[in-house]
């Protein structure tokens, strides 16, 4: 694996996070940046707003599940 580029992350939004370009996103690793961290836009109708969550592979199921909230100040960590 190529060396991460310091102070640089590689963000991927996505709708719909079961496809099958989703799931690969997931996996892969660029070779300059490392994984992309995967955002998905939560949808909570019944209180009219979207929150932002890190989507993660679970190699157990062989899919993408909503993982935490995505706060700007954890990006450090990812």
């Amino acid at each position: 694996m190529a060396e991460s580029l310091c102070g640089i992350l590689l963000i991927e939004t996505k709708h719909a996070i079961g496809s099958l370009d989703s799931q690969i996103k997931a996996v892969v690793e660029h070779k300059a940046y490392g994984k992309a961290l995967m955002i998905h836009w939560k949808d909570w109708q019944e209180e009219k707003r979207r929150t932002p969550m890190t989507v993660r592979y679970d190699p157990r199921t062989d899919k993408n599940v909503l993982d935490t909230v995505f706060r700007c100040a954890a990006m450090p960590t990812y």
